[in-house]
């Protein structure tokens, strides 16, 4: 994967970077490469990206965010295998699965795809639903934070698995 640094952009980025720095080491940009990876996770579960992270607005334009090259190089392994989840199971592009397969596995793929870009459009969905998470205090905060990565993997995400009641015939659940 090329890597360059990836230019966080929106609103939540600054609040979520804030409210999620204390949680880890006093690294100078390892905390913003774990929300950035752990938003990425989250967007691809969703299979929703976002071009920003929230508004635009000139507090965020004045002070970006962003995740340097040097830190992002150092876990280029972690961003290929999130790469390979992401375009090997989302609806949001339109390649077959022979290109799928070459974008994710061959290093020579033909195919032209900024794959950070696409990572980080994952991402900014990502960290809306991460901000979400975001309490007044930070015991709070983290018990959120787990009670919502546990209803994710045990499948009680209804936001992830909603059915909609259009789409259930009232025979299917009688029988």
């Amino acid at each position: 994967m090329e890597i360059a640094d990836v230019n966080l952009k929106g609103e939540c980025w600054g609040q979520l970077l804030n409210s999620f720095s204390e949680f880890f080491s006093a690294q100078s940009q390892q905390p913003n490469y774990s929300v950035y990876s752990i938003s990425v996770s989250i967007g691809i579960m969703y299979d929703k990206q976002s071009e920003t992270a929230g508004e635009e607005t000139e507090e965020s334009k004045d002070n970006p965010k962003s995740v340097p090259r040097t830190v992002l190089y150092q876990h280029n392994t972690d961003l290929d295998f999130l790469f390979q989840a992401a375009i090997l199971t989302s609806n949001l592009v339109n390649y077959n699965e022979k290109e799928r397969m070459d974008l994710a596995f061959n290093t020579k793929c033909p195919i032209k795809l900024n794959k950070l870009d696409f990572l980080t459009k994952f991402a900014n969905f990502g960290a809306q639903k991460l901000l979400e998470q975001v309490a007044d205090e930070p015991v709070e905060t983290m018990q959120k934070l787990k009670s919502f990565v546990a209803a994710t993997v045990e499948g009680y995400n209804h936001e992830i698995d909603s059915i909609s009641l259009d789409d259930i015939d009232i025979d299917d659940i009688e029988n």
